[in-house]
C-alpha cells in the first residue's frame, strides 16, 4: 500500500452481492444460489467491499440479528494478501457491529489471525460431503416449514441460536432454501426444523434442529427425496456425536474442520440438538 492508493470500503450495492457471491465460489466455498437475495433481506447495509484504485478486491459480511452478529464472506484477492487490507474490512466489520456478541467461523490456520482481534474459540464444526440416496419418506409427522403459525416456528429456531433472527427466517423459508420441513408430535409442536438451498456445486443443507437423531435423519431424507441422489454439504458441531456418526453411516466424508469463535458470550446452545448448523455464512 503507497500513498498514492486510493482504498475505501463501502456497503455493497445489489450488482456488488453478485460479485462477493463470485468471490466466495473462487474460494470454493459452495454458495447457495439465492444466496445474494436471501442473506441482505437479514440486514441490508451488513454487506461490505473493499475498493482499491476503483476496483474490487475483497469482501465482508456483518449480519446483526438483535444483540448477535455473524461475520462472514471474508476474502481478498490473492494478489492483494499481505498488504493490511484485510485486517481493514475485519476491523471495519468489528465497528459496524460495537456491542453485539459476534461469530465466525475460522479454518484453522486463521485462528491465531482471529484471537488478535479478540476472538475465543468456542466449539469445532465439520462439514460433511457426499450423496443421499433417494429413500422414500411418507411420514405423517412431516410438513412444509411455511404451513405451520410463524410464531411457532420462531420459537423452536431462537432455541437454537444465539438470538431470534425474525427477519432472516422469513426470508430462509420463503426465498433461501428450496425446501424447508418441520417435524410435528401427535399434539402439532415441533420437534424439528430443517431446510436445503441449491449450491454451485452441492446442496447445502442446514438447519437440520431435532430432538432426536432419527427425526433429524428422517429430516434430511425427506429434504432429499426429490432426487434419486442428491450431493450434499453438511456443517455439524463437532461435539454432535449422534449427528456426526449419522454422517459416517450415510458415507458422508469429511471436508473441512473449522472452529467457531466469538467475541463477546458465547452462547449456550443445544449442540446435541443442532445436526446442522444453517449456514457457515450467517450462523
Amino acid at each position: 500500500m503507497t500513498s498514492v492508493d486510493d482504498f475505501k470500503i463501502m456497503t455493497a450495492s445489489t450488482n456488488d452481492m453478485k460479485w462477493i457471491l463470485s468471490m466466495s465460489q473462487n474460494e470454493k466455498w459452495n454458495p447457495g444460489i439465492n444466496d445474494g437475495l436471501t442473506f441482505p433481506l437479514s440486514d441490508p447495509t451488513g454487506f461490505f467491499i473493499a475498493v482499491l484504485n476503483g476496483h474490487r478486491i475483497g469482501c465482508i459480511s456483518a449480519v446483526k440479528c438483535s444483540n448477535y452478529a455473524h461475520i462472514g464472506y471474508f476474502a481478498v484477492f490473492k494478489n492483494h494478501r499481505g498488504k493490511g487490507y484485510g485486517m481493514k474490512l475485519l476491523q471495519h466489520a468489528l465497528n459496524y457491529l460495537k456491542g453485539c456478541n459476534i461469530c465466525l467461523e475460522a479454518v484453522s490456520l486463521r485462528i491465531e489471525y482471529y484471537q488478535r482481534f479478540g476472538f475465543r474459540c468456542a466449539y469445532g464444526t465439520r462439514r460433511c460431503y457426499g450423496t443421499i440416496k433417494g429413500k422414500a419418506t411418507n411420514c405423517k409427522n412431516i410438513r412444509q416449514a411455511k404451513d405451520v403459525p410463524f410464531d411457532q416456528l420462531l420459537q423452536y429456531d431462537t432455541r437454537h441460536v444465539p438470538s431470534q433472527r425474525k427477519n432472516f427466517l422469513i426470508s430462509w423459508i420463503t426465498v433461501g432454501t428450496d425446501k424447508s420441513l418441520v417435524y410435528l408430535d401427535d399434539d402439532n409442536g415441533i420437534k424439528g426444523f430443517a431446510g436445503i438451498r441449491q449450491g454451485v456445486d452441492a446442496n447445502r443443507v442446514g438447519p437440520i434442529f431435532a430432538e432426536t437423531v432419527q427425526i433429524a435423519e428422517t429430516l434430511l431424507y425427506a429434504l432429499c427425496q426429490q432426487s434419486t441422489h442428491t450431493k450434499v454439504d453438511i456443517d455439524i458441531p463437532q461435539s454432535n456425536t449422534q449427528g456426526i456418526l449419522l454422517a459416517e453411516r450415510l458415507q458422508l466424508h469429511p471436508s473441512a474442520h473449522n472452529t467457531r469463535m466469538f467475541i463477546g458470550d458465547i452462547p449456550d446452545l443445544p449442540l446435541s440438538n443442532i445436526f446442522a448448523f444453517t449456514c457457515a455464512e450467517l450462523g
